[in-house]
């Protein structure tokens, strides 16, 4: 591996790094298809599989996390069930999440995805596309 490389791997145990950005849930529904449904001409899929994992500027929080990295995460989540849920997938990784602010105007964005047979065949997405309100703009800004 190159000596460079290395040197940046070994490092991030002293880095500090902000992670600003758009914090949201990834959930997989996976499983397979056998036949398509008689109402329309889609696949039927039986899921045997649900998980969700930190989507977004999660994942790049997480990913820092593993390279050992401090991170400090700064967004938006909804006060929601799928913000909890990310709140707990960042706790689990040991990330201070403080500077996560929890907002009522706004829903945790969701990006779903179907998978069958090991193939995706759908994702939809739950999310709003309005800027944010002045007042939670100018509280990231002071945090």
């Amino acid at each position: 591996m190159n000596q460079r490389l290395i040197n940046i791997l070994d490092g991030f145990d002293k880095k500090n790094i902000a992670v600003i950005g758009d914090f949201m849930l990834d959930r997989y529904f996976i499983g397979n298809a056998e036949r398509l449904s008689p109402e329309a001409p889609v696949p039927v899929v039986l899921i045997n599989e649900e998980k969700s994992t930190n989507g977004g500027a999660g994942n790049v929080v997480e990913n820092l996390n593993h390279l050992g990295a401090k991170v400090h995460p700064y967004g938006i989540i909804g006060k929601d069930k799928a913000g909890e849920e990310l709140l707990t997938l960042l706790n689990m990784e040991y990330v201070d999440c403080n500077n996560i602010l929890l907002s009522d105007d706004r829903p945790t964005t969701v990006k779903t995805r179907i998978i069958a047979n090991k193939q995706q065949i759908l994702r939809y997405d739950k999310e709003t596309v309005e800027p944010t309100s002045e007042k939670i703009e100018k509280k990231i800004i002071q945090q």
